[in-house]
């Protein structure tokens, strides 16, 4: 396994926040467009932008309103998520993260593939997203399978 950075959970925002355009000849940018659905939750896109051994992600998705305003019983206003994307024949997962807020949202994290020979400084394409979550301040994920 790589390290991980988690860099945010913020909202709204638009894909132009999922970071510029790659400089050099070990750089290299992939989007994909999913259809995942967890929770009532809509995650409609993902980017990958890479720099050397490093590879940001970008994770795009749809909070609904009614999912974070029960007045009686706020812990259910939390959900928890976990991501796998993959690229090439590579899988890299995402960090857990807490969502507390319906709208538009975008969570971001890092990815070093310095331990297993550097592999993203090679162009990989960006073809799958799997996506698990919760609903509860400290809910058990299932397992990415």
């Amino acid at each position: 396994m790589g390290l991980f950075a988690l860099l945010a959970v913020i909202g709204p925002t638009s894909l132009a926040d999922a970071g510029g355009t790659p400089a050099d000849a070990e750089s290299w940018a992939n989007d994909l467009a999913p259809t995942v659905s967890v929770n009532k939750h809509a995650f409609h896109d993902v980017t990958a932008r890479a720099q050397g051994c490093n590879i940001r992600f970008g994770l795009f998705f749809t909070a609904p309103e009614d999912q974070y305003n029960d007045p009686r019983n706020k812990v259910r206003n939390t959900h928890n998520f976990q991501a796998r994307v993959r690229l090439g024949d590579h899988r890299i997962d995402s960090p857990r993260f807490v969502n507390r807020a319906g709208g538009e949202r975008w969570f971001s994290w890092t990815f070093d593939s310095s331990a297993q020979g550097c592999w993203a400084k090679d162009a990989q394409k960006l073809w799958k997203l799997d996506v698990v979550g919760c609903r509860g301040e400290r809910c058990p994920l299932e397992s990415l399978q």
